[in-house]
């Protein structure tokens, strides 16, 4: 079960991550931007992750694996979202 305890940041990082989830599926399918889409879909995954561990602070088994997969996500996804942005430009 996930905590209802969740702060202010928390909530917003999650709300700004399925925002991205969104916009990611809309440019990857409808817009033919697969590029951006991924890097959209990967960052989207780093803030899910984020706002479920509270920003990566919970000690638990699951907050562990969740930190390295958000992490890994923002590795991947940032490069990419930054590199599709300059070739928008």
């Amino acid at each position: 079960m996930l905590p209802m305890n969740f702060s202010l940041n928390a909530v917003l990082v999650l709300i700004l991550g399925m925002v991205f989830l969104a916009g990611g599926i809309y440019f990857f399918v409808f817009a033919g931007l697969r590029i951006l889409g991924i890097g959209m879909l990967m960052t989207a995954v780093g803030c899910i992750c984020c706002g479920l561990t509270d920003g990566f602070t919970d000690p638990t088994p699951r907050g562990s694996f969740f930190k390295r997969t958000g992490a890994g996500a923002f590795i991947i996804g940032i490069p990419i979202l930054a590199y599709a942005s300059y070739r928008m430009l």
